[in-house]
């Protein structure tokens, strides 16, 4: 065995080689510092943007004493501890101690590198490399990025500084951030020298970057997979609320961030993270981190306490965060609390059995885990029978150190006190337990020793260490990388009479096989047949627990990228209670908001998913206002009444009408509007110019979309419109009906289902005149919806047909004062009837309000589809015998109610849905983040429940209608252009006139019991529905009367006006004009209105008369006079 090295001192000056002369040795060490210095400049220069100033300039300091260390003529007496003589050395670079003073083992490190020697040792035994002997150096970094980056400089130098290399590869590091490190100064040098790197303990999803990390590969999962895995267990045990403590390496915070991106849009939210410095934290520091972070002790905001904590980081963190919830169990000051749940990245595996009154019911997250029986053994009798004992304790000092350690011992003198004796098979139990990661450093082991065997087979025909393998020049170092690249590796198959029990298969299709194609990850091979993580819950079981009274990690889950989350064991897991209770699967402790409480924190956190995505060869995009718009700009509100009626009937149309396709699938893509033309417009160019933001990054999706729906409003459908029309796509709205949006020069692309306002404008004032009204009030929207229809009032109430006077108008918007408008309504009182052209968003706005401040029957409502049967009126009484016109489609399908009935509170594929549901039953679901009110959901709630609150949306079947005529016409058009309807190809965005003309000719039935469809759209575009008219009865039902029907472009009115009186007696409703403000406005002598029977003069014009009276009188008068005194008399003739 060699000499050995202090691990905190690996370098050292020695003798001068003998045989060598001075000039030779100043020629070696000028040329190993100029591979030095190239080494280091490059980590400094080349790979600076990926290092802070900070990291360079120490790589700069380093350089001079690098320098000096290879003058000093550096001998091959080994980098580190030779722990198993060869022809040829592995090296092992790892921790080994986990303090920078290199003071106290870790003993799963240790372990990991007597697997790895024992390995190695079992392959020579079976001469697995043709008389080649494996042997094994091992240089510790103590945790050390800074350590490990010196050794690696070293292991260069050696390399650059003889002619032969001894070295074909390295193992490590059990760190993430050292394993960059070594990566980083081994992957850009010359193929000569560039090491295979395998590491069976560092798992962050960065050193999959090949660009970097050239020669890395793992043989253990990466942590992005452990992330999904976390995710979607969060998501079935419903935590909702929790505080990530991660440790800041590159581990902790890699941990850390892939969390918190998959969390993005989702209902977790992320209370608060800690990051802890590694080797500057302790028991009293993660006290603190409990009480502030978790409890809330010292919170000024109110937050609630949290009862979930993840935890990225190393094992000692782990068993600090344990102990620091024990003591705070044991303080009266934080007594009180409740114990919080914890879910523990892979490296808490190591406390299984320990801290059993704070540890149990905690989740450990882990790869596959196999104890590999034969090491097991050599193992535990390592440590626990005598001479094997001393044996290795002898061969192998780091072994030694951790015995001491643990034993508290000294193999010093024999005769000592304490001198070490055997481990019990107890002790052996708690203190050296197997690890988990044995198995991954056994794998590397075997992975380096394959790739050395594939080499040296070509090298040395003969075998033996034969010169052409170890000239660098001859083998370049680099080969033993592409020895691996797209190998199928089995593990039982392929090392000789080493054939471990836990590898083995009787069939070769099952039997452990790994592969490394073009990337660091190990890939099982079939990929169907191995798990590739594990959840264990730290539970009692009696069973199954080596210690009956101590907790023990028991899978509960597995993890494949095929299969996701399986979820057939959950049932094993147990929980408990701060009094034990044992609490059972899925009724365990959730990590959620307090009852009693509200999270501000997490509702302004709280990413309600603005877009709703499934994923399609080609999708249609919705428009649909799920919320209203908020109360500060480009900013959402609450949940609309109405919208989710309108995202399902989109997801239904497109799940039943795209049979047309050739199987090719439709997706979905539905935007929430939030009833706001600038974030419709921003969504749009979102979405066409980055696409879908899904799992932390955009999917493009602008060349697949094949039209849009919507949207509700026509301020929003018109904001759309300038875009898609610009974009050359055919948008089909379900409910604008403003006239503006009927001009083909500016909105060329633009349908809808309804008819435009005109036809409304004017069946709201025929029905004004079938009562006998003479004058009206006019209220309306501020939006181009409102504004357009109180223009078309105006225009037609002029006309003679209709020759009604309007005596008030009254614009509402949510910023309007609601006092002003009874106010404004009752200073023109004469006028009772009010025609309301007001949208959907601004009566839910004012209509409790009218019905608290007016009389019963003070005035009389006819009103605009906007108003229509969205509201339920049982609850607004002195409304009764309001008049509203609705267009409506009665073809709502059995299938679709069906659709909506199926809905429940735990719905996946619509994220709006149980927030809409606490909605219209006013109470909280367990994921809410307000439980500050009284009443909690059972969570059985559903739509065909909610009868007396919730009725579907009468534009949802226009929506179905749109989806189902685009899907048509889209379908069509692809055949037409693109000879198949499987894919969008470029030609269909250059064929949009044919897309609008295979849409205008769609028909479909208007009334469930028509036989014949008919056209949907006119020739321009506009939709052919007609209107149905109802009258609200006193118990606020909604009771059609009439119709009013397009029919070849005019109105077929009907109005049963007698029939009307039913709901509102005759005598409550005034039509005559009196002497008030109104009629002087309109007709400034108060006589009869026009149209009965009587002639009134304007007061202007008497007065002219009987002017004109008294000065003819005046003048004949004057006449006479002068004819007296002339004498004047009337002649005849010439």
């Amino acid at each position: 065995m060699a000499a050995e090295a202090d691990p905190g001192t690996e370098y050292s000056c020695t003798k001068r080689r003998s045989g060598t002369s001075p000039v030779g040795l100043a020629t070696r060490a000028f040329r190993a510092c100029l591979f030095s210095a190239a080494v280091v400049l490059f980590a400094s220069y080349v790979l600076a943007p990926l290092h802070t100033e900070e990291h360079q300039q120490r790589a700069r300091v380093l350089l001079a004493p690098l320098c000096a260390l290879t003058f000093c003529f550096i001998s091959v007496k080994g980098l580190g501890t030779v722990l198993l003589p060869g022809d040829v050395y592995i090296e092992f670079i790892g921790s080994v101690y986990s303090d920078s003073s290199c003071r106290v083992p870790v003993v799963e490190v240790l372990q990991a590198i007597n697997a790895i020697k024992w390995t190695l040792g079992r392959l020579n035994d079976v001469n697995f490399t043709n008389g080649l002997k494996l042997g094994l150096r091992v240089s510790p970094t103590c945790q050390s990025v800074e350590r490990a980056t010196q050794v690696t400089h070293q292991l260069i130098v050696e390399m650059g500084n003889n002619d032969t290399i001894d070295v074909v590869g390295v193992i490590g590091s059990d760190f993430s951030s050292e394993s960059e490190a070594i990566s980083r100064m081994l992957s850009p040098l010359p193929d000569q020298y560039r090491l295979l790197q395998v590491s069976w303990g560092a798992t962050s999803a960065s050193l999959r970057n090949r660009e970097l990390y050239r020669n890395f590969f793992r043989t253990i999962p990466a942590d992005d997979i452990q992330v999904q895995v976390m995710h979607e267990f969060l998501v079935a045990a419903r935590w909702t609320m929790l505080t990530v403590i991660y440790m800041n390496d590159t581990y902790g915070r890699g941990g850390f961030w892939e969390l918190s991106e998959r969390l993005v849009g989702s209902d977790i939210c992320v209370v608060g993270s800690v990051a802890i410095e590694p080797e500057k934290y302790n028991v009293t520091v993660l006290e603190d981190v409990v009480r502030n972070e978790v409890y809330k002790i010292n919170d000024t905001r109110d937050e609630p306490p949290v009862s979930g904590i993840i935890v990225f980081g190393s094992y000692q963190i782990v068993e600090a965060l344990f102990q620091a919830i024990q003591n705070l169990e044991n303080d009266n000051k934080s007594a009180h609390f409740n114990r919080p749940s914890l879910i523990l990245s892979e490296t808490g595996t190591y406390f299984e059995g320990k801290f059993p009154n704070v540890s149990k019911g905690a989740f450990v997250l882990s790869p596959p885990r196999r104890i590999i029986s034969e090491f097991q053994t050599h193992w535990k009798n390592s440590l626990t029978i005598s001479q094997t004992l001393k044996a290795e304790a002898n061969a192998n000092r780091y072994f030694k150190e951790m015995f001491e350690g643990l034993m508290n011992c000294q193999f010093f003198n024999e005769v000592q006190a304490n001198y070490c004796r055997p481990m019990a098979p107890e002790e052996q139990t708690m203190h050296a337990a197997q690890s988990m990661y044995t198995q991954y450093a056994i794998q590397s082991a075997l992975v380096t020793a394959f790739s050395v065997k594939r080499v040296h087979s070509a090298a040395c025909l003969t075998g033996g260490a034969c010169d052409a393998f170890k000239l660098a020049n001859m083998t370049k170092r680099s080969a033993f990388i592409d020895a691996i690249q797209n190998q199928n590796i089995t593990f039982d198959r392929d090392f000789g009479g080493l054939r471990l029990q836990e590898f083995q298969s009787q069939h070769l299709l099952t039997a452990l096989t790994v592969r490394f194609e073009g990337s660091s990850d190990v890939k099982f091979v079939p990929s169907n047949m191995f798990p590739e993580y594990e959840l264990y819950n730290h539970r009692l079981d009696s069973q199954r627990c080596a210690q009956k009274d101590a907790p023990c990690l028991i899978k509960v889950a597995t993890y494949s990228k095929l299969t996701s989350l399986d979820k057939s064991l959950l049932s094993d897991i147990r929980d408990y209670e701060d009094n034990n209770t044992v609490l059972t699967w899925p009724n365990i402790r959730k990590s959620q908001c307090t009852d009693g409480y509200r999270s501000d924190f997490c509702l302004s956190q709280r990413s309600d998913p603005s877009v709703l995505y499934h994923k399609g060869d080609m999708y249609i995009v919705g428009i649909v206002p799920v919320h209203n718009s908020g109360t500060t700009p480009l900013k959402c509100g609450d949940i609309k009444r109405g919208g989710l009626d309108i995202v399902e009937a989109i997801r239904y149309g497109i799940s039943t009408r795209s049979g047309a396709f050739g199987g090719a699938k439709i997706g979905v893509i539905l935007v929430d509007s939030c009833n706001d033309p600038q974030i419709i417009q921003e969504k749009i160019l979102t979405l066409h110019r980055l696409g879908v933001y899904v799992d932390g990054k955009y999917e493009p999706v602008a060349e697949k979309i094949l039209g849009y729906v919507g949207g509700w409003g026509s301020d929003v459908s018109t904001a759309a419109a300038k875009i898609t029309s610009r974009l050359g796509l055919v948008q089909i709205s379900y409910a604008s009906t403003a006239p503006s949006l009927s001009d083909r020069d500016v909105y060329p692309y633009f349908l809808r289902v309804p008819s435009a306002d005109d036809y409304q404008a004017a069946t709201l004032l025929k029905i004004v005149k079938a009562l006998g009204g003479s004058t009206i009030q006019v209220i309306y929207s501020e939006t181009i919806y409102g504004e357009g229809g109180r223009s078309l009032i105006q225009t037609l109430a002029a006309k003679p047909d209709y020759n009604l006077c309007i005596g008030n108008e009254i614009g509402v918007s949510k910023n309007t004062n609601l006092t002003s408008i009874v106010e404004s309504l009752r200073k023109s009182k004469e006028s009772q009837i009010v025609v309301a052209f007001i949208g959907s968003f601004e009566l839910e706005y004012i209509i409790g309000y009218l019905n608290l401040k007016l009389a019963l029957y003070e005035f009389l409502f006819i009103a605009s589809e906007g108003w229509g049967l969205r509201s339920d009126m049982s609850r607004y009484r002195n409304l009764q015998g309001t008049i509203t016109v609705a267009s409506r489609l009665w073809w709502t399908t059995d299938g679709f109610e069906s659709h909506l009935k199926a809905l429940r509170p735990d719905n996946k594929e619509n994220p709006w849905f149980r927030p809409y549901l606490e909605m219209i039953y006013g109470c909280y679901l367990e994921s809410s983040f307000d439980k500050s009110f009284n009443r909690k959901c059972n969570g059985t709630e559903n739509l065909d429940g909610a009868k007396g609150v919730f009725s579907i949306d009468s534009w949802a079947p226009f929506a179905e209608r749109a989806v189902s005529v685009l899907l048509k016409g889209a379908a069509s058009t692809l055949q037409k252009v693109c000879g198949s309807t499987l894919s969008v190809c470029p030609e269909y965005y250059n064929s949009t006139g044919v897309l609008l003309t295979e849409v205008k000719l769609q028909k479909e039935l208007a009334e469930p019991l028509d036989t014949t469809p008919r056209r949907v759209f006119t020739a321009n575009g506009d939709g052919t529905i007609g209107y149905r008219i109802y009258a609200i009865d006193v118990n606020g039902k909604a009771n059609k009367l009439g119709t009013s029907d397009i029919l070849n472009d005019s109105l077929a009115f009907h109005f049963p006006v007698e029939q009307y009186y039913i709901y509102r007696p005759s005598t409550s409703i005034t039509t005559k004009c009196t002497d008030g403000v109104v009629c002087r406005k309109c007709y400034p002598q108060p006589t009869s209105p026009p149209g009965s029977g009587q002639t009134a003069f304007p007061g202007g014009a008497v007065a002219a008369i009987v002017a004109l009276a008294v000065f003819a009188c005046v003048l004949l008068v004057v006449l006479l006079c002068i004819c007296k005194r002339t004498g004047c008399r009337l002649r005849c003739g010439a």
